[in-house]
């Protein structure tokens, strides 16, 4: 068939608004080409063009612009476990990053009393991992609590990471385990034991146990705070409270079943475990952010187990009180938790096991913000 030639002066499409539809067909059926020759192949979903700009006449995907993304994170471990047995220390919350500054005070807004991180900045159609780490289980009998799994995000094999709780401490070995933030040394007649330090910008150390009556153990450091140690003071063995941000909002987070909600304002993350006491009337208080609470021994009941932290928050497990013929259990860590921040683009999951919370992803104004509650994947902005 003849070839028809139009000139440019003949054609004037600038009053229709529709586009232009090219020559299109699979990759098997894709002609041997003329140098300008358009056309879009049906498997591959893309426009290619016959050019010689390499120094060779092939067929070439036209180009897109590279277009990056700016986001906002909140990044948060999984919460260590609560000691096992008696007076136990408890666990240490996950550690805590975030570059989004919403404090509106100057209490520092990330993890260890950091400022705000740099928001990340990547390229569009980019994989990028993010990781929700696990809460580490509550010790039984003879054993430190476990600690929490880390959570990621960010360029693959160089991602931003927040590192799991740390174990609490069990009557007996005393010591508890370093972390994100510090789990608590437990209640010990005669010695002290060391609490397990805290991850520098992600969270603090643990409280030490008390060496004599009520020898309640010290609670898990939060990622705001050091946990209290123990004693018979009115915040002995407390856990350390977290963060409180509104990367998600208040009722967003609600929805989400995020972060620890108090004040009818205020969300809070990573608030360590309280320990386990001796005690009624002693019993300690979990920090701010999803910390579970500290076990403690009444007549009647005994109420020696500690309570888990909460999910979604990387709050640290409750420690167990125990006693002579009951052997109590730590609290497990609650889940950490992976908050996305941004505008202008579109985040879709490329692979993986990564669970979104209900109702995610949320709009805020222009700003989209998707929530991750567990697994492990690949994502990328588009």
């Amino acid at each position: 068939m003849a070839t028809t030639k139009v000139t440019t002066d003949v054609i004037d499409m600038s009053g229709n608004t529709g586009g232009l539809t090219w020559v299109k067909g699979t990759t098997a059926e894709q002609p041997s080409g003329v140098i300008g020759e358009i056309r879009e192949d049906t498997d591959t979903k893309r426009a290619l063009v016959y050019t010689d700009e390499t120094g060779a006449s092939e067929w070439r995907n036209l180009k897109e612009e590279s277009v990056s993304a700016d986001v906002d994170y909140l990044i948060v471990g999984g919460g260590g476990g609560g000691g096992g047995w008696f007076r136990a220390g408890g666990g240490g919350a996950g550690g805590l990053r975030t570059s989004y500054d919403s404090t509106g005070s100057s209490s520092p807004p990330s993890g260890g009393g950091a400022s705000a991180e740099t928001k990340f900045t990547t390229s569009t159609n980019t994989n990028l991992t993010v990781t929700v780490g696990a809460g580490g289980a509550g010790g039984v009998y003879t054993q430190n609590g476990t600690n929490g799994d880390d959570s990621k995000f960010g360029t693959v094999g160089a991602e931003i990471t927040s590192k799991g709780g740390g174990g609490g401490g069990y009557y007996g070995t005393v010591n508890a385990n370093a972390g994100g933030s510090g789990g608590g040394s437990a209640g010990f007649t005669g010695t002290t034991g060391t609490p397990g330090a805290g991850e520098t910008n992600q969270g603090f150390a643990g409280g030490q146990g008390q060496a004599s009556n009520p020898q309640s153990g010290g609670g898990g450091g939060g990622a705001g705070a050091v946990g209290q140690a123990g004693g018979s003071a009115a915040t002995s063995g407390d856990g350390g409270d977290g963060v409180k941000t509104l990367i998600l909002s208040y009722s967003n987070a609600g929805t989400a079943s995020v972060g620890e909600q108090l004040s009818g304002t205020e969300v809070w993350y990573a608030g360590g475990g309280g320990s386990g006491s001796y005690e009624l009337g002693n019993d300690s208080i979990p920090g701010k952010g999803g910390g579970g609470e500290g076990g403690y021994n009444s007549t009647p009941p005994p109420y020696p187990d500690g309570s888990p932290g909460t999910d979604g928050t990387g709050g640290g497990g409750g420690g167990s009180a125990g006693n002579t013929g009951v052997a109590g259990t730590g609290g497990n860590g609650g889940k950490g938790v992976v908050i996305l921040r941004y505008s202008g683009v579109t985040l879709s999951v490329v692979s993986g096991s990564l669970v979104q919370s209900s109702n995610s992803p949320f709009t805020e104004g222009s700003d989209t913000i998707s929530v991750f509650t567990s697994g492990d994947g690949l994502i990328k902005f588009t």
